[in-house]
C-alpha cells in the first residue's frame, strides 16, 4: 500500500500523515502537542522521536544506509 492509500484510509489531520520514503516504503509522521515521531511501516523502525520544544532525542542519520 503506498502512502496515498494510507492517507485516504487512516490519515488524521494534523496529527498523523504518511509519505514514501522510497519505492514501496511508506513513513508515517505523528505529531501531537507532546510530540513528533517518523516510523517506517517496513519494520517498524523508529526514524525520529522529538518532544515538543526539544531536540530530538532519536534520529536516524541521513549518512545511515
Amino acid at each position: 500500500m503506498d502512502s496515498t492509500e494510507l492517507n485516504q484510509q487512516f490519515a488524521v489531520p494534523g496529527q498523523l500523515h504518511f509519505e514514501d520514503c522510497g519505492p514501496g516504503l511508506p513513513v508515517a509522521h505523528i505529531s501531537t502537542t507532546l510530540a513528533s515521531a517518523r516510523i517506517a511501516l517496513y519494520g517498524a523502525h523508529l526514524l525520529s522521536w522529538q518532544p515538543a520544544g526539544q531536540q530530538p532525542v532519536i534520529w536516524l542519520s541521513q549518512a545511515a544506509i
